[in-house]
């Protein structure tokens, strides 16, 4: 080994009487101070404008939600219809002719509270967007 015997050599930087004077000491301070405030304010308002979702969304996701079941049964029952139609079967027709108008009755206020919901998010691409991404993570109907 070439530099067994060598000493390690520590340099030491001369502390300057300037950084050890109480005036520069206190504008550090406000400095760091003043940065951290900025760096907070600013982590602040870009979490804030991601993580925001508008009211008029909240509420049209809350009503989906709630309401999906009916929609689904909706769906199935339509779908029946469909087929009895087709197939001329007047009796299944008559047999759920009532329970789709039920259905309907149940989620016509939803809907109309839906409707005035998508209506003020078509202003606010940001809006609609948000909604049709929270509609794919809904459940599909079975």
């Amino acid at each position: 080994m070439k530099y067994k015997n060598a000493e390690s050599k520590v340099f030491v930087i001369p502390r300057s009487k300037d950084l050890q004077d109480p005036v520069f000491h206190k504008k550090a301070v406000l400095h760091k101070q003043l940065f951290f405030t900025f760096a907070v304010a600013i982590g602040f308002f870009f979490s804030a404008s991601v993580a925001a979702i508008s009211k008029d969304v909240e509420a049209a996701i809350d009503l989906m939600k709630q309401s999906h079941t009916e929609q689904c049964e909706k769906i199935r029952i339509k779908k029946e219809l469909l087929i009895a139609h087709q197939h001329h079967d007047q009796a299944k027709l008559q047999a759920l002719s009532p329970d789709l108008d039920a259905i309907n009755k149940r989620l016509k206020p939803t809907e109309d509270k839906l409707k005035i919901l998508k209506s003020a998010m078509m202003k606010n691409p940001d809006d609609e967007s948000d909604f049709e991404t929270a509609m794919l993570h809904l459940d599909v109907c079975e």
